[in-house]
């Protein structure tokens, strides 16, 4: 990989704290994960992605701009419960996924993709051989980086494992020039798809260990979570968005484990400048071209996408 390599400066607490959030939602999911299942652990507006227009168009958009084929082998960098590889797994020869959490990830192998295998992985770790991918992607992932230079391991990484000439898709950024403007654009989408389907899903029932009187042992249980610990509604539409006011990040959850550490599972959007991406790709040797998420996505001029590549030779 050409230059030196790449290391984060910032607190990675916020990682292990975005792990625990994914995986305690993939615990979430049933035996068979409904789409509904699969954007709660992903933190989607599921009345949003019910449009299967939407839903291909996206589909189609990110195998375009990775010039995947059926002849392909892909990687997807954070999969979460296995929104993407539903789509994207149909289109190439071989997908492989990974996560940060066990518990999304297991819910992504309970999708019984024929051509997909999933892994618990690090994204700045990857554990695959250099060239051993004809395309990478994470999308809706670098959203969750507090800075950018907390992302430029993965991105180094995607490079070094996708063969020269291959593409690496970083999708769907939010663009910190639009930041003022999105509260506005949020608020018109949410009132459209109230009027349309109504007010937004409670989340699915969640497993818990209930003490059994007269044993000392727990027991699972399913509880049915409320959102008085969760940010108001229009916060929780923003950060479907891709944005939410850094001194405003509220927990989701809380963790419940004996004797555990004290962890807050939470998810949290940031927003990127452009250049940034334009400006990284010399740092690693590479090319870039940046360009707007896909057409029928309701917040299209609010997001962007980086694509970069090594020339083969």
């Amino acid at each position: 990989m050409a230059g030196s390599p790449i290391h984060t400066t910032s607190d990675t607490g916020w990682k292990a704290e975005l792990a625990a959030f994914f995986d305690t939602r993939g615990e979430t999911a049933s035996t068979e994960p409904s789409l509904e299942e699969l954007c709660y652990i992903a933190g989607r507006d599921p009345r949003l992605w019910r449009d299967e227009a939407l839903l291909d168009d996206l589909k189609r958009d990110i195998v375009h701009r990775m010039q995947a084929s059926t002849a392909s082998r892909v990687l997807e960098v954070g999969c979460a419960g296995g929104f993407l590889a539903r789509l994207v797994a149909t289109e190439v020869a071989e997908y492989v996924g990974i996560d940060l959490a066990p518990g999304a990830v297991a819910t992504a192998r309970r999708l019984a993709l024929t051509n997909a295998t999933f892994e618990v992985a690090d994204g700045e770790r990857l554990p695959f051989a250099d060239a051993s991918f004809d395309a990478a992607f994470c999308y809706d992932v670098y959203t969750n980086f507090p800075t950018f230079e907390d992302g430029v391991p993965l991105i180094a990484e995607m490079l070094r494992v996708v063969k020269p000439g291959g593409r690496v898709l970083v999708g769907s950024l939010p663009d910190r020039a639009k930041t003022a403007d999105l509260p506005k654009r949020v608020a018109e989408i949410a009132a459209d798809l109230e009027r349309r389907q109504g007010p937004l899903p409670p989340p699915p029932l969640q497993p818990a260990c209930v003490g059994k009187v007269g044993t000392g042992k727990a027991e699972p249980k399913l509880v049915a979570p409320t959102w008085r610990q969760a940010p108001a509604l229009l916060d929780r539409l923003l950060q479907m968005a891709g944005w939410a006011p850094r001194d405003s990040v509220r927990p989701s959850q809380t963790s419940a484990a004996p004797n555990a550490p004290a962890l807050t599972p939470r998810i949290v959007t940031y927003e990127f400048a452009r250049d940034d991406f334009v400006a990284l790709a010399a740092r690693l040797g590479a090319k870039v071209e940046l360009g707007e998420i896909h057409d029928r996505n309701p917040y299209k001029g609010y997001r962007f996408n980086a694509i970069y590549w090594r020339e083969a030779g």
